[in-house]
């Protein structure tokens, strides 16, 4: 059961970034500052569960809410600029994460 439940769940995630993706080139414009948006509200949400230990439900609420502030906040024409900065910056807020969960590595040993 929990494989259909995790497989449920990239469906929707894919299937929501690919709609955002493919409204967006229905209006005749190229942009993946959605990306970067989409990106900001899932970091949020999985910070919320893993760190703060919130239910999904509200996690995914405060996560859409945050992500579409920060896609009001800003302004026209540097979407381009902020996409790549936030989708770079990926990586590390995944560290960032896992290393408040499970403990950053010990350099000396």
């Amino acid at each position: 059961m929990d494989f259909y439940f995790g497989l449920g769940q990239l469906i929707g995630v894919h299937t929501l970034l690919g709609l955002s993706a493919y409204i967006v080139l229905l209006t005749g414009q190229v942009s993946l500052a959605q990306a970067a948006f989409f990106a900001v509200g899932a970091c949020a949400a999985a910070m919320f569960t893993v760190l703060a230990g919130w239910h999904i439900v509200p996690a995914l609420g405060v996560g859409s809410f945050l992500g579409a502030v920060t896609a009001c906040a800003v302004p026209d024409g540097a979407d381009t600029e902020l996409a790549v900065d936030v989708v770079a910056s990926i990586p590390a807020i995944a560290g960032l994460a896992l290393g408040a969960r499970f403990g950053s590595p010990s350099l000396v040993s």
